[in-house]
């Protein structure tokens, strides 16, 4: 039988946070691994370095690099991780919103640097991508299942116990 290969893009906030993209980079490409997926990331694809890392918005090349990378999110990618600051990044945000227009599936990163282990971290990232994206299809539905409703508020309970117990996080 086939096997289907699954892309996903990573969507990192780069623009003012340069000094540590390439570490978030590759702490993303792992994680994205262990989800299963393929990962396409933006600094691979446009083959940036250290040097033009520095000078891409003087160089007016924003612009050029948001294209090819939307391009490869609609024509390549099944899935789009969004990295930690995805939220304050306006080439983020638009790479989401085409994620979102095109039925990409859209995964989130929990923030990293307030892990304590790693096999938790790994869990509750599991657990907050199914909430999200089980909450996303349940507002496409007109009519929800009240038993599958009850099943996602007894998963968002154990969310927010994780996040209060691991990560001393709370909703």
């Amino acid at each position: 039988f086939l096997i289907m290969e699954k892309y996903c893009y990573i969507c990192i906030p780069i623009a003012e946070r340069e000094y540590d993209v390439f570490e978030r980079a590759e702490l993303a490409k792992r994680q994205v691994e262990k989800l299963g997926y393929i990962p396409v990331c933006p600094l691979d694809l446009n083959e940036i370095g250290e040097k033009e890392l520095v000078n891409h918005t003087e160089l007016q090349m924003t612009a050029w690099y948001m294209g090819r990378d939307i391009d490869i999110i609609i024509r390549e990618c099944d899935a789009i991780y969004c990295c930690e600051g995805w939220e304050y990044s306006k080439g983020c945000n638009v790479e989401r919103e085409c994620a979102k227009q095109y039925s990409r599936d859209i995964l989130y990163q929990v923030p990293y640097d307030t892990r304590k282990d790693v096999k938790l971290y790994d869990e509750l990232n599991a657990i907050k991508n199914k909430l999200c994206n089980t909450l996303c299809d349940e507002a496409l539905q007109e009519i929800p299942d009240k038993d599958y409703i009850n099943a996602v508020k007894r998963d968002i309970t154990e969310f927010e116990k994780m996040c209060k117990k691991y990560f001393d996080y709370t909703f």
